[in-house]
């Protein structure tokens, strides 16, 4: 009677409480009774399962890299709809599902009642990470005018998708890696 391992997403579907086990694998089923222990269902074969929904019909769940997958009362999948890279959170709005994906900057609209995509809308063209350090790298380059603005933007912009990379997988750099490297003013020579 035990949920699959770290929960992340939750979703009550009126009688049932479901969870998506991001690390597990899985999706647990509880169903609360009169008396505890409540029964505990889990059902495997969900890879890195992040969030999860109930559409009044149906529960949905995201799982990396990119699916919405559509279950019955059960959890076995009965559709899978293929959405961004990062899938996470969605929400329902009374007809679509909205699910955002990080990794390309992109929600995919999908309609509840029959699985198909409405459209996919887009960002800039940059994962949520790069385009960070692509922000920061530019307001740094407007800061130094005095560097070489290219050689200073590449070499901003590789050390913050180096850290930001590092800390989206949980492996953070020691403190005494971090560096701030300055070039003095490249001169043109004729």
């Amino acid at each position: 009677s035990n949920l699959g391992n770290s929960p992340f997403g939750i979703a009550f579907d009126g009688a049932r409480i479901w969870t998506a086990d991001s690390a597990g694998g899985s999706v647990s089923i509880v169903t609360p009774g009169a008396t505890i222990p409540w029964t505990v269902t889990s059902v495997p074969g969900f890879t890195f399962a992040r969030g999860i929904l109930f559409d009044g019909a149906n529960v949905w769940v995201t799982t990396s890299p990119g699916t919405l997958l559509k279950l019955d009362p059960v959890g076995t999948i009965l559709q899978t709809v293929t959405t961004g890279l990062g899938s996470s959170l969605p929400i329902y709005d009374g007809s679509n599902i909205w699910v955002p994906s990080l990794n390309d900057s992109s929600i995919t609209v999908v309609r509840a009642s029959s699985g198909v995509i409405l459209t996919v809308l887009t960002g800039n063209g940059l994962n949520g990470a790069e385009a960070a350090c692509a922000e920061d790298a530019a307001r740094s380059m407007r800061n130094a005018a005095e560097v070489s603005a290219e050689v200073r933007l590449t070499v901003e912009y590789m050390a913050c998708r180096r850290l930001k990379r590092a800390l989206n997988e949980n492996v953070l750099p020691r403190p005494d890696s971090l560096v701030t490297v300055m070039f003095p003013p490249i001169k043109a020579t004729n």
